[in-house]
């Protein structure tokens, strides 16, 4: 089962993955009325690895695999039985099936959601709804691997979320694709204060909870199949991208949670000095603003909310600007 091969793959998304068109690979198409037997001398060869089987007009109706097929054919009634069959009676008819621009991360999080009863061992890839290739496990694991290290290169290590680089190159990706987001910029006000008064391993354990804080909220939105992505810019400057209705209750979640936050020695709000500011930014679909101007609305936006003493959120729907103030119930 595929699902096995990923029992310590990160559920996170990050960016710049590969999609499934830079991994798949040709294969055989045939349709399910073909006979089983003449897939012998296909599946004897050294290059093909799966026979993907298609319906006349292009929609994907199952998957042969090569050992499944050899496993049946060997059995010693297997061959009598289905040789002079039509494929469609051998085939797995519930394959995974993937978009050409569909990235390996999100392959992963498609695996993990299907049951153990639908895992294959390859991915059907289309494009249009019409057959593109496929990606078999091996590759998958040997690209998500090469990726995986890149990315914990480039990403915070305290907090273990993507650094600005990656935030940045994921927001290139929304911006060329022109879909809708919004943006959160979140910085602690007072963390200087903070370290000086309970020491850089306290300040240290705040953004922590801070980043576990904003991770929770991007998985919660995942979890309902939106989109999310949690970074950490750097020093106690973390970042949150989400759905563009998302984004005034995503705010609104940060901030209530933080300031209901007690650490063991002392409580980690207005009384200790400390508050969040959040810069919010809704940027519409087809948008002109490019990656530098989401960033300088961003830092106005959050420049509004460190004018307040408590924990705020300043918004900007692209027409107009609100200042929200988050208390706690």
């Amino acid at each position: 089962m595929l699902k096995s091969f990923f029992r310590t793959a990160a559920k996170r998304t990050f960016s710049r993955a590969p999609k499934a068109s830079e991994i798949m690979k040709k294969c055989r198409v045939v349709y399910p009325n073909y006979i089983a037997g003449r897939l012998s001398e296909y599946f004897e060869a050294d290059i093909p690895e799966a026979c993907i089987v298609v319906e006349a007009k292009g929609k994907i109706a199952g998957i042969v695999l090569p050992d499944k097929y050899r496993k049946l054919m060997n059995f010693y009634v297997g061959k009598d039985v289905f040789f002079d069959r039509r494929v469609e009676l051998i085939m797995d008819p519930k394959p995974l099936v993937v978009s050409t621009d569909t990235r390996i991360d999100k392959i992963f999080e498609m695996i993990w959601q299907r049951p153990e009863t639908e895992q294959t061992d390859h991915i059907v890839v289309v494009e249009n709804g019409l057959f593109k290739g496929v990606i078999d496990p091996a590759n998958l694991i040997d690209r998500y691997n090469d990726f995986k290290i890149r990315v914990v290169e480039l990403s915070n290590k305290m907090t273990k979320l993507p650094g600005s680089e990656l935030i940045k190159e994921e927001l290139d990706i929304l911006v060329a694709e022109k879909r809708g987001f919004s943006a959160l910029h979140i910085d602690v006000n007072g963390m200087k204060e903070f370290n000086d008064n309970f020491g850089y391993d306290r300040g240290d354990e705040v953004l922590a909870s801070l980043a576990q804080m904003v991770e929770k909220t991007a998985s919660a939105r995942l979890l309902k199949g939106g989109y999310a992505y949690a970074g950490h810019f750097g020093g106690d400057d973390l970042f949150l991208l989400t759905d563009p209705e998302e984004a005034s209750k995503a705010c609104f979640d940060i901030i209530e949670e933080f300031d209901s936050l007690s650490l063991r020695n002392s409580a980690v709000n207005s009384s200790a000095g400390i508050c969040l500011s959040i810069g919010a930014l809704v940027v519409d679909s087809g948008s002109s603003l490019d990656v530098p101007g989401i960033m300088n609305s961003l830092a106005q936006l959050l420049s509004s909310a460190k004018k307040h003493s408590e924990s705020v959120y300043a918004l900007s729907d692209g027409r107009t600007i609100s200042v929200n103030s988050v208390f706690r119930r």
